[in-house]
């Protein structure tokens, strides 16, 4: 792991691996990226946060997730969608790139 975090790569939040670097070029720890994550996914609306956590931290379905907050498969992808963006772009703007590795 400390290699990987060296490199700047490591299995991200959301299941998924990610590259996530500070641009500034220091070294940036597991904990400091989710600190930032963690803070960013707080700052989110209520309507996002719900369905980035249902989905992308609890592993629901789009459906699941859908029948869970009573609303339609269509408005939880875009909601998603839009919730990603966002989380992002904040990310972004606290100097982290993230690149998503398949």
């Amino acid at each position: 792991m400390r290699a990987m975090i060296a490199q700047g790569m490591h299995e991200g939040a959301f299941g998924m691996s990610t590259g996530l670097k500070n641009i500034p070029g220091a070294y940036s720890t597991v904990d400091e990226v989710g600190a930032a994550l963690a803070t960013e996914l707080h700052n989110l609306s209520d309507n996002h946060r719900a369905v980035v956590t249902l989905v992308d931290i609890d592993g629901l379905t789009y459906q699941e997730a859908a029948d869970v907050l009573g609303i339609p498969t269509g408005t939880v992808m875009s909601r998603l969608h839009r919730a990603r963006k966002r989380l992002r772009t904040r990310l972004e703007q606290r100097g982290y790139r993230l690149a998503v590795r398949s």
